[in-house]
Parts: structure tokens; C-alpha cells; sequence
């Protein structure tokens, strides 16, 4: 298995996500609490889609981002996530898991 140092980082997870790290942006797809879809998360924006919606996030400041939520209903909404500063610590696995579940639980 790749490590970071040896260029970008695949991981495969038990739900059939596959993560890429390059060492700025953090991209994963597959299964999201039983829906497909995929986020990415840099120092400046989250993006993702789970099955009918996705989330585009610009950060503000500190860890809080703030954009918008569209449906493919044709609703869109405000958005907004604050995330702790404990996130920054966290592995990539359990920073997609928690933005997963923050987003779309």
C-alpha cells in the first residue's frame, strides 16, 4: 500500500469508499451511508454529493464554511459547518466518515 511519501494515498474502506490524499486535497467516493457519492475536502472549500444532494463549501475562517446544499428535487439552501479544531488532528478515514455524517445524517 502507498504511504504518503510515496506520492498520493489510496486506501480502500470496508464500505467500498476508495480515499486519495495528495497532500492538499482529500478525495473519496463510493458508499456513503448506503448511498454513492463523493467528497472532497482542501484548505479552502468542501465538496460533495451523496446520492440526490451535495454541499459546496467555501471556508470562511477558522474551521467554519459556509456555501450552499442542492437537491436534484430543485431545492437549495443555505449551508453552513463549523468544525472543531480536533478535526485537523483526526486521519483522513475518520475526517471523511465525520463529514459524511455532519452532511448527511
Amino acid at each position: 500500500m502507498d504511504t504518503p511519501d510515496d506520492g498520493p494515498f489510496y486506501r480502500l474502506m470496508p464500505e467500498g469508499r476508495v480515499e486519495n490524499f495528495d497532500g492538499v486535497t482529500i478525495k473519496a467516493s463510493g458508499l456513503f451511508a448506503g448511498r454513492m457519492g463523493r467528497i472532497q475536502i482542501d484548505g479552502a472549500t468542501i465538496s460533495s454529493t451523496v446520492g440526490r444532494c451535495g454541499f459546496d463549501l467555501t471556508r470562511q475562517r477558522g474551521l467554519y464554511y459556509s456555501g450552499q446544499r442542492g437537491c436534484s428535487s430543485g431545492l437549495v439552501a443555505p449551508a453552513a459547518i463549523n468544525l472543531p479544531p480536533d478535526f485537523l488532528r483526526l486521519s483522513i478515514a475518520r475526517k471523511v466518515m465525520l463529514l459524511a455524517a455532519l452532511l448527511y445524517i
